[in-house]
C-alpha cells in the first residue's frame, strides 16, 4: 500500500488530523479517523508518519495556547492586568503557527 500524497491533498490532511484529534486519544485513533474521512474525501490514506507530525504539532500549539490564556488569567486573578502587547503578540504566534514540518513519502523519499 502506498501512502504518497499529492500536494494539493495535504491542506484538507492538515484539517482533518487537526480537526479530527482529541487530547488524550492516542494518535493511532486519530490516524484511523483521518484515514476513513480522507477515503470518504476521495483523497488517499495518509501515513501514520504523516498524521504523527501534524498531531503533535497541533498540539504542541494547543498547549502553548493554553499557556498563554494561564498566564492572563492568572494576571486577572491575581487583580492585575494582563500586558497587551504582550499577551496579543502570544496569542498570535501561538495560533498562526501551523505544522511546517517537511513530509516524508515512505515510498518516494523527501517531498520538501
Amino acid at each position: 500500500m502506498r501512502f504518497a500524497i499529492p500536494r494539493s491533498s495535504l491542506p484538507c490532511i492538515d484539517d482533518l488530523a487537526i480537526e479530527l484529534d482529541r487530547e488524550g486519544q492516542p494518535i493511532a485513533e486519530t490516524w484511523r479517523r483521518v484515514g476513513e474521512a480522507a477515503a470518504l474525501r476521495g483523497l488517499p490514506r495518509p501515513s501514520y508518519a504523516n498524521v504523527r507530525r501534524l498531531v503533535l504539532a497541533e498540539r504542541r500549539r494547543r498547549a502553548e495556547l493554553s499557556d498563554v490564556l494561564g498566564d492572563v488569567l492568572g494576571d486577572v486573578a491575581a487583580g492585575r492586568a494582563p500586558g497587551f502587547g504582550y499577551t496579543r503578540e502570544a496569542l498570535h504566534e501561538a495560533s498562526s503557527r501551523r505544522p511546517a514540518e517537511p513530509r516524508v513519502s515512505e515510498t518516494q523519499g523527501d517531498e520538501r
